[in-house]
């Protein structure tokens, strides 16, 4: 168990990369949200409504599915060589 992972509590490095996993996607989505906003004319209602419908999903039976999609195409873009 590392540092990190005895620091959050968490027991292996496996939930502590779900863990990055899912502050590295926030933080991607984040900026794409942003990027739209000020370049692509999206307006500041549309990004609060999207994001709501993010809190609703995530509270959802289908949070888990998406939870699992998500992974799956991550893990498939890491082990992508180039």
């Amino acid at each position: 168990m590392n540092l990190l992972a005895s620091a959050l509590g968490y027991g292996n490095d496996l939930e502590v990369t779900a863990v990055a996993l899912s502050i590295s996607a926030v933080v991607l989505l984040a900026i794409i949200v942003f990027l739209l906003v000020k370049k692509s004319g999206l307006k500041a209602g549309h990004a609060v409504v999207c994001t709501l419908l993010g809190f609703y999903l995530a509270s959802s039976s289908v949070a888990p599915t998406i939870n699992e999609l998500t992974t799956n195409v991550a893990g498939m873009i890491g082990d992508i060589k180039f």
